[in-house]
């Protein structure tokens, strides 16, 4: 993979620019709390991994703040409550409160002298415009899966992206996807051909967080520990 024949970055959002994680335990340690449930983070993370993509595997064209309150209702499920309609739709617009990474403005405002910069994100157009102002650059496109009707990792995001840059002469060949989950975007990109760039934001921890586990020794993209990481890469190479 050439990087300076690459026109276009496309970018998971939440979990990859924003530190999504932290929002969902944030989100729902105050829930869980008021409900007699007292679990760990991880365990918070592993429960909502378990549920978000079956959720948008049987119901793609789910609103995603729709999704996240039927993921408060399987946790219920698994703990035997039941969420209050307002802490449903607390959660469910929790996504307004959720912030990026430390280094996320900082590289993208870097990348952005490189690149034209796409999100292509699991969301609903609501939540996405809610979560722009805080990454503080112009994005060339956003693609949600309300604007697709589909969710990743179906490959009909992908094929969807595809299709729209072809509009605009932008080959797969000239498109390098960043993004942290395995699940989410690097397999169905690896099924794609579609060139990608793993941000490992769990580099140093043992399981997979809010997202179902994947065998790593199928992952062949190349890997960086933090997106400022791979921007300053990005800056020696174009040099």
């Amino acid at each position: 993979m050439e990087i300076k024949h690459k026109k276009v970055l496309t970018f998971d959002c939440y979990g990859t620019l924003i530190d999504w994680e932290q929002g969902i335990i944030e989100s729902l340690k105050p829930i869980l709390t008021a409900q007699n449930v007292k679990i760990s983070d991880e365990e918070i993370l592993f429960q909502f991994g378990q549920t978000e993509h079956i959720v948008q595997a049987r119901s793609p064209k789910l609103l995603y703040n729709k999704v996240l309150e039927e993921v408060l209702y399987s946790i219920g499920d698994t703990y035997q409550f039941q969420p209050t309609h307002t802490q449903a739709q607390t959660f469910s617009s929790s996504i307004k409160n959720w912030l990026p990474f430390p280094d996320t403005v900082a590289a993208l405002q870097k990348l952005e002298n490189h690149f034209k910069l796409i999100i292509v994100s699991n969301v609903d157009n609501t939540s996405i415009a809610m979560t722009l102002p805080y990454l503080k650059v112009r994005f060339h496109r956003i693609i949600t899966a309300q604007e697709i009707g589909a969710y990743k990792p179906d490959e009909k995001v992908f094929k969807f992206v595809f299709d729209k840059l072809s509009n605009e002469d932008i080959s797969k060949q000239e498109i390098l996807h960043v993004a942290e989950s395995l699940f989410h975007d690097h397999v169905p990109a690896q099924k794609l051909h579609l060139d990608s760039i793993w941000i490992n934001r769990r580099f140093n921890k043992s399981n997979s967080g809010a997202t179902p586990g994947v065998d790593k020794s199928i992952i062949t993209c190349s890997t960086f520990n933090s997106l400022i990481e791979f921007a300053e890469w990005v800056e020696k190479k174009l040099s």
